[in-house]
């Protein structure tokens, strides 16, 4: 790690403790489930409905923004999509279990009415099984965000809250940049937020 890096995160350290000496601990924590459909690139009929979980763990940076990691998952699903494992076959469409995942780097911020958004950029890993269990991984730069608004206060520093989910990546681009498919996900839910 560069010394600059170590000099950011030692000041960005600092800065969390000062800012929430009035709290046993400068952490921060937002964990959800939910209902969401995703989708590849243009065609309706690449629509599926997904129960995505999510963690946003932080560190807070003032009483009202956090640094956070971001970890996502979704469940197996199935999709009709032309996928060559081996040698491609023209024309041919497999039946492809595909299993979902994300890990970024985000910010959370906390307005005083109980509304929050993270924003986060990562990388989205996408995890494809056919028939013959062959499997094959894809893995791209995505973007996300969560947001929600507090519903009920459990404590000072626990709530409960509903809210949403969005997230964008771009799929099995060659190395020039081309042949991409577009991934999108879009859900709602509920979350357990520590602040």
């Amino acid at each position: 790690m560069s010394l600059v890096m170590r000099a950011t995160w030692v000041v960005l350290l600092s800065v969390g403790t000062a800012s929430a000496e009035d709290r046993d601990t400068p952490l921060t924590a937002n964990v959800g489930i939910g209902l969401a459909a995703d989708k590849w690139g243009g065609s309706s009929e690449s629509l599926h409905v997904t129960v995505p979980g999510y963690a946003d763990l932080g560190y807070l940076i003032t009483d009202s923004l956090s640094i956070t990691v971001h970890v996502g998952l979704s469940p197996p699903r199935l999709t009709h999509r032309t996928v060559y494992f081996g040698a491609p076959v023209p024309d041919e469409i497999n039946q492809v279990r595909y299993m979902s995942s994300e890990v970024g780097l985000g910010l959370t911020y906390v307005a005083d009415v109980g509304v929050w958004f993270t924003p986060w950029v990562g990388v989205e890993k996408v995890l494809l099984i056919n028939a013959d269990d062959d499997y094959h991984d894809e893995a791209s730069l995505a973007f996300g965000l969560e947001a929600g608004v507090d519903v009920y206060d459990i404590d000072e520093h626990q709530h409960l809250s509903v809210g949403g989910k969005a997230l964008y990546s771009s799929l099995y681009a060659d190395s020039n940049g081309t042949g991409g498919v577009s991934y999108v996900q879009l859900g709602v839910g509920v979350a357990y937020r520590f602040w």
